[in-house]
């Protein structure tokens, strides 16, 4: 069997997250399963375990990516308010 190259890697695990963002985002963490992760990926259920210990895993990566990216604004609105459990509900709910 043939393994992945640095490049296919790359965009396997790059496709992982952008499929992972999307089926999160529409179906949630615990109805999304590795197979539809896969399938989304186009990669063999077996192939999702070498990007990634579990779909907890992936959730988590996606989650610190998007802080990642959003820190400044994260940190400013968190400045703002009494209640970050409500702020961050609110970005939730309302980005994109």
């Amino acid at each position: 069997m043939k393994g992945f190259s640095e490049r296919e890697k790359e965009n396997v695990r790059s496709r992982l997250l952008y499929c992972g963002k999307s089926l999160f985002g529409q179906y949630g963490i615990k109805k999304t399963n590795i197979e539809d992760l896969s399938r989304c990926a186009s990669i063999a259920i077996g192939s999702f375990y070498t990007f990634f210990a579990s779909k907890e895993n992936l959730f988590y990566e996606i989650l610190m990516l998007e802080y990642k990216e959003n820190k400044e604004g994260f940190q400013k609105a968190f400045s703002y308010t009494q209640n970050p459990a409500f702020l961050l509900e609110q970005f939730m709910l309302n980005s994109d």
